[in-house]
């Protein structure tokens, strides 16, 4: 699923067959965004936080956030995929992680 300047929360539910979501805007009316695994996830902004189930999909490259901007909790058992620009913003939001979320800076992405 590509979710291109996203208003409605049907647009957001993140599926197998589509992980990427572009330039979405989540307001914090709309209340958390929840999600068995993400994929690929750029310029972006989560007002309220993320639910996870297991965290990354796996065999996806490059799986994370980047350049998205997070407000609230992000709860996961796995691992939240950033880049350096969405580290920034998740700090200056004051977000958090809960649920055992771990956080993974990832700069250089290229093997």
């Amino acid at each position: 699923m590509v979710c291109v300047h996203a208003i409605s929360k049907e647009l957001i539910t993140l599926s197998p067959e589509g992980t990427v979501v572009i330039n979405c805007k989540i307001p914090v009316l709309m209340g958390s965004v929840t999600c068995d695994e993400y994929g690929v996830i750029r310029s972006s902004s989560f007002s309220s936080g993320m639910n996870v189930g297991t965290g990354p999909i796996t065999g996806l490259a490059p799986t994370g956030f980047y350049d998205t901007v997070f407000t609230g909790t992000f709860d996961s058992a796995g691992s939240m995929l950033i880049d350096g620009a969405t580290n920034y913003f998740f700090k200056s939001h004051g977000a958090s992680l809960v649920g055992g979320a771990s956080k993974v800076i990832q700069e250089d992405l290229t093997p």
